[in-house]
This record gives structure tokens, sequence and C-alpha cells, in this order.
């Protein structure tokens, strides 16, 4: 019986911290990896220690980064939880990885890529060099282009939704507006 009590007031919580975290604008994304890694880590009580303890029996079997997205998960719930963690001693146990640089096209290279031709439809392919060249001038992601409505444009300015569900604004070049 209070077992069952036990379980219910876990779930009941566990509710609260999820309706928390959309409180707080997060993506669904991120929502389902922060209620993933609190479940990783079981129903332990929140203390500096198992936290030491759950990352050092899991160092070998995730990467680095994916200690840190569980740490950052449960310092939400720790923050949810108003629990004080010492998180300076549970970052040391974090591989540093050095971080990666991604290649970037030049102007050229653009063009060399709106060369090839890969449908026959001249329409086809005039909207892949438009999508090519809203991608090279602006800088938005693809998830952020495919969302663009003609309501977002307004004086030469572009709102974009944007990864973590926040909006920001980019001024759109004239020979592409």
């Amino acid at each position: 019986m209070v077992n069952n009590k036990v379980k219910k007031t876990y779930y009941n919580n566990f509710r609260e911290y999820e309706n928390w975290l959309k409180k707080r604008n997060l993506s669904p994304h991120t929502i389902r990896g922060y209620i993933w890694a609190i479940r990783e880590y079981g129903n332990n009580y929140l203390t500096t220690e198992n936290i030491i303890e759950f990352l050092k029996v899991n160092l070998t079997r995730y990467q680095s980064n994916s200690l840190k997205n569980l740490c950052y998960s449960l310092s939400s719930w720790a923050k949810f939880q108003k629990i004080t963690i010492e998180w300076e001693m549970i970052t040391r146990l974090i591989p540093i990885v050095q971080r990666k640089f991604f290649a970037t096209i030049n102007q050229e290279e653009l063009e060399l890529m709106k060369q090839t031709k890969t449908r026959t439809s001249s329409w086809i392919n005039h909207r892949n060099d438009l999508l090519l060249d809203f991608l090279f001038y602006t800088g938005i992601r693809i998830n952020e282009l495919i969302n663009i409505k003609h309501i977002d444009y307004s004086h030469q300015m572009l709102k974009i939704h944007g990864k973590g569900n926040k909006f920001r604004h980019i001024f759109l070049p004239e020979f592409l507006a």
C-alpha cells in the first residue's frame, strides 16, 4: 500500500515537472530528452554523491556530450525539486571533448552546387537554387526555412521560429525578397 502511494506521488511530481518544463518554453525534443535522462537516473534521491556514482557507472556507456546532457537534465530536475547539488564536483568527471568546427562553403562552391541540375524541370531547379541561396545568405537552418510563412516577412526582416521554440529576426537581402 505504501509502495503505491510512493509511485503515485513520484508520477504526479513527474507530471508537474513536465508542465514546469513546458512553462519554461522548452522544445518538445528537449523535454523528451530531460525526461528520458531522469528515467535513466532512476528513483535515486538527488544528491551530489548519488549523481557522481551514477556518472561513474555510465562513463563508458555514454559519450561525453550525452553525459553533459544527463547533467543538464538532472540539474533541471534538482532546480524543480529545490535541491542544492555541487555541480563543480560533478562536471569534473565528464571528459572534455574538443569542439568540432563545421566546414562551410564559399560563394564559388555555392555556384558550383547550383550548376548541378538534378531535375529536368526548370521550375524545380529554380526552386532548389532559391533554397540554397536562402540557406547560404541567411544562415538559417533547414527546418526554419521549411516553416517560413509569407506573414513572417516585414520591412526586409524575416521572423524565424527557431530551435528551442525561440523567435529571432534576420535581415533578408533584397534579391531574396
